[in-house]
This record gives structure tokens, C-alpha cells and sequence, in this order.
């Protein structure tokens, strides 16, 4: 499962658009479109919980299996994995600085919004999950 929802996180479009040079500096919009893995997570995380309530006490009056449990919260994961849809679009300005004959992004360290919609938002989702817990 790990494997496909990297697959998913590396499996994003992006479109080059507004460049503006001035001399030796630069700045480019970048329109991202990905899978919005926040959502996918918080989905999850209500079907996964509800599972969980709903066999919890069966498991522990040993009227059902965990193994059963486990295989059902796997194929819910699978599921909205497989099903998942580009429909989290951003759009992020990045400074360049020419070196050479090449452009480089100059506040690579400052784009927490390009990090953040290139891994589909996943930061939306740790932050309310850390909130949630009181962390």
C-alpha cells in the first residue's frame, strides 16, 4: 500500500506559465495539479475509526478475528487509493537565480506551498490530526 500511494504522490502535472526575467533573476508560475492525499487520509481515517468501533468489541469477546479486521482496513485503503482523482490544483510562484547557462530555484527552503501541493496537501492533514490530539 505504501508503494501505491507513493505512486500517487510522484504522479502529479504541472503547467509553466508567467515567466518574468530581470537580468540575472527570475520568477515562474507553476500550476500543480495532483491527488489530494489530505483528503484521501481524512477519508480514510472516518471509514478506518468506524471499522474499528463497529468490530472492537467482537475481536476482544473473540467472536471475530483481527486478521479479518486488518484485511478489511487494508482493502478500504486499497480502494481509495485505486479511486483517487487529480483534484488538487495550486498555483505556486518560484524565484530563480541564473548560474551559468541554468536556472535554479533560489528559495527552494522558503516553498513550503510547492512541497505542500506536490505531496497533495498531506501537511493539511498532519497538522489537523495533530491538533485533533492535542499535540
Amino acid at each position: 500500500l505504501t508503494d501505491k500511494l507513493l505512486e500517487k504522490i510522484l504522479d502529479f502535472d504541472y503547467v509553466l506559465d508567467n515567466e518574468r526575467i530581470d537580468g540575472d533573476k527570475a520568477t515562474v508560475d507553476v500550476h500543480i495539479s495532483t491527488y489530494d492525499i489530505s483528503g484521501i487520509i481524512g477519508d480514510l481515517t472516518g471509514d478506518i475509526f468506524s471499522l474499528l468501533m463497529s468490530s472492537g468489541s467482537s475481536i476482544l469477546n473473540g467472536e471475530d478475528s483481527a486478521e479479518e479486521l486488518i484485511k478489511q482496513i487494508v482493502e478500504k485503503i486499497d480502494e481509495a487509493i485505486k479511486t483517487a482523482e487529480k483534484d488538487s490544483s495550486v498555483k505556486v510562484t518560484l524565484k530563480l537565480v541564473k548560474q551559468g547557462d541554468k536556472w535554479l530555484v533560489s528559495d527552494m527552503n522558503k516553498s513550503d506551498d510547492f512541497f505542500r501541493s506536490l505531496f497533495g496537501n498531506l501537511q493539511k492533514w498532519i497538522d489537523g490530526s495533530a491538533s485533533f490530539f492535542g499535540a
